[in-house]
């Protein structure tokens, strides 16, 4: 009997829905935690730590940098970079990319920038 694989939390982004059969070799369709595009793959492309869908960005849907919060993962793609859709605490919608927030830069839409805050002040903030 196959191993059940729709309860393990994985690494790699894909999160395994049902089992399903490809010839004689058992697979699972997965659905992406990033793009949330479906796909078939082999048990052990769920349990390794291979690259899933979206190869191996780094999921930060959910995660909150200074005012931003990320929603999803943009289309958007500038040479090897990844850009994410996220909703500013003043409600504003912007794309940001991964490397921005993940390195600091980029902390809100603008509109900390745009406050007669000095320096020191969006650092602490």
């Amino acid at each position: 009997m196959a191993e059940d694989l729709s309860k393990i939390e994985t690494v790699n982004n894909l999160i395994p829905i049902c089992r399903v059969s490809k010839g004689n070799r058992p697979m699972w369709a997965c659905q992406c935690k990033i793009c949330e595009q479906f796909k078939v793959v082999k048990a052990c492309a769920i349990k390794d730590k291979a690259p899933g869908c979206c190869g191996n960005i780094k999921n930060l849907i959910g995660q909150k940098f200074g005012k931003l919060t990320v929603l999803k993962q943009s289309k958007t793609r500038r040479e090897r970079h990844v850009f994410w859709i996220c909703q500013c605490e003043c409600g504003n919608i912007c794309e940001v990319c991964s490397k921005e927030l993940l390195n600091g830069n980029t902390q809100s839409c603008g509109c900390l920038a745009r406050t007669n805050s000095s320096h020191g002040e969006l650092k602490i903030i």
